[in-house]
């Protein structure tokens, strides 16, 4: 289970997610430990979540994330989100009115301007 996600600190309160297979319910479990434990420790972080490609998204654990990432929307400043799934871009545009987090999604081409973005 612990393979499927890589994390990684850009600084303090930058927190960044490689997810290397398909996202399912055990994927989102991981994540979303991982985001709350460095949201206990800073209290506003900035995310940096790279999807990687051939990837796809269950849709049962999708809506656990998006309700994960509303019921925790005061400790989220920045979201960046490196994806080649299109329709997800589409959803986080959604979820971006609903959100005070400036959330911005790339594609893998633009990977560093993301990283350089969230780095802000």
């Amino acid at each position: 289970m612990y393979d499927r996600v890589s994390f990684f600190e850009l600084s303090d309160h930058v927190v960044g997610l490689i997810i290397k297979s398909d996202i399912n319910e055990h994927t989102v479990a991981e994540m979303h430990r991982q985001i709350r434990e460095k949201i206990d420790e800073y209290d506003k972080i900035n995310l940096f979540i790279e999807i990687e490609k051939g990837a796809k998204i269950e849709l049962k654990p999708l809506f656990k994330d998006l309700k994960f990432k509303f019921n925790n929307a005061e400790h989220l400043k920045k979201m960046a989100v490196v994806t080649e799934l299109y329709w997800f871009s589409n959803v986080l545009n959604i979820k971006d009115l609903m959100m005070e987090a400036d959330i911005r999604t790339f594609e893998h081409e633009n990977r560093l301007e993301a990283l350089n973005w969230i780095a802000e």
